[in-house]
C-alpha cells in the first residue's frame, strides 16, 4: 500500500504548507479530524502490510490476532477516509461502494458479529465460525449456518486486499483534487497581485522621506501586512522585517544618504522575500 503514504502525504504537505490558514478551519479541534484521519489511515496501511508481507505466525492463537487484527484495521481504514473526506466536503461512505461494502461484510462475519450477525444478510441471523486448522496467511473457510442450513466457504483474502486498495487509493485521489481545487481557487484570487508588488520602492515614498514623512513607508508595509494575512500565510516573515524597517526608521535623516539607503535596503530585502514567499504561495494550487 505505498500509494497510500504517497498520497497521505501529498494532502499533508498540503494542509501544513503556506495554504494551511486558507485550507483549514480556526479550530484547532476541527483540524485535527484531518490529521488523525490521515495518521489512522497510514498506521492501518502498516499493519495491513505487515500482514500481508511478515511470516505468518505458528502459533494458533497469534494467528486468530492477525486475522482478527487485520480485518478491523481495514474497517478503520475506510472510517478514516470517510472522515478525512467528509472535512473537505466529500462523501466517502463505505457502504455506497460494492467492494467496500464486502471487505466490511466479512470483518463483521469474523471479527465484529460472528454469532448472530444480521446485518446487511438475508436469511439471517447468520452464526459464523473459523474452521482452526483451514488458517492460513491468504485464506480460512468460514462456517456459516442460518435457517435454512450450513455452508463452508473459503475466503480468499487476497481478493480482500485488492478490493480495500482499490477503495482507499481512490478515495485519497478524490481527497487530493478536492485539496488541490480548493488550493487554485484560493491562489487564483491574488493572481493579479504579487506580494513583492506591493512592497515598491516608489517616487511617493523617496518624495515623502525626503520631507520627514514616513507614513508611505508604513502604508505599503501595512499593505504587504494586510495582503499576507489575506493569503492565509504566515506572519513570522513580516514580523522579523518589520522590526528591520523600524529601526531604520529610527535612524533616518533625509539629509543623510547612508540611512535613506539603509532603510531602502531593508524594504528591499523585505520585498525579495515577499516574492519569494509568493512564488511558493503560487505553487500551492499544484502538488
Amino acid at each position: 500500500m505505498k500509494f497510500v503514504h504517497t498520497l497521505s502525504q501529498q494532502i499533508r504537505d498540503k494542509v501544513t504548507g503556506h495554504l494551511r490558514g486558507a485550507l483549514m478551519d480556526s479550530e484547532e479541534i476541527n483540524r485535527e479530524q484531518v490529521y488523525c484521519s490521515l495518521d489512522i489511515i497510514e498506521d492501518t496501511a502498516f499493519a495491513i502490510e505487515a500482514y500481508r508481507t511478515e511470516r505468518f505466525p505458528e502459533g494458533l492463537g497469534q494467528r486468530y490476532l492477525w486475522l482478527y487484527g487485520v480485518l478491523q484495521c481495514l474497517v478503520v481504514q475506510q472510517d478514516a477516509l470517510r472522515d478525512l473526506g467528509s472535512y473537505f466536503g466529500l462523501k466517502l461512505n463505505p457502504s455506497k461502494d460494492e467492494g467496500a461494502k464486502k471487505v466490511r461484510a466479512l470483518r463483521n462475519s469474523v471479527v465484529g458479529h460472528p454469532t448472530r450477525q444480521t446485518q446487511g444478510v438475508e436469511n439471517g441471523p447468520i452464526h459464523n465460525s473459523i474452521m482452526r486448522i483451514s488458517m492460513k496467511r491468504n485464506s480460512f473457510k468460514r462456517l456459516q449456518a442460518s435457517s435454512i442450513g450450513s455452508t463452508i466457504e473459503v475466503v480468499e483474502l487476497k481478493e480482500f486486499f485488492v478490493l480495500q486498495d482499490r477503495y482507499i487509493e481512490a478515495g485519497l485521489s478524490l481527497v487530493v483534487d478536492a485539496v488541490v481545487s480548493l488550493a487554485s481557487a484560493h491562489v487564483q484570487k491574488y493572481a493579479d497581485q504579487s506580494l513583492g508588488s506591493i512592497l515598491a520602492w516608489t517616487d511617493e515614498m523617496s518624495a515623502a522621506l525626503l520631507r520627514g514623512e514616513t507614513r508611505e513607508v508604513w502604508r505599503a508595509v501595512e499593505e504587504a501586512r494586510k495582503a499576507t494575512l489575506e493569503r492565509g500565510l504566515e506572519t513570522d516573515l513580516i514580523d522579523w522585517h518589520e522590526s528591520r524597517i523600524q529601526e531604520a526608521l529610527g535612524q533616518l535623516d533625509p539629509k543623510t544618504p547612508d540611512t535613506v539607503e539603509a532603510l531602502r535596503g531593508c524594504i528591499r530585502k523585505y520585498q525579495v522575500e515577499l516574492s519569494q514567499m509568493d512564488d511558493s504561495f503560487q505553487r500551492q494550487s499544484k502538488l
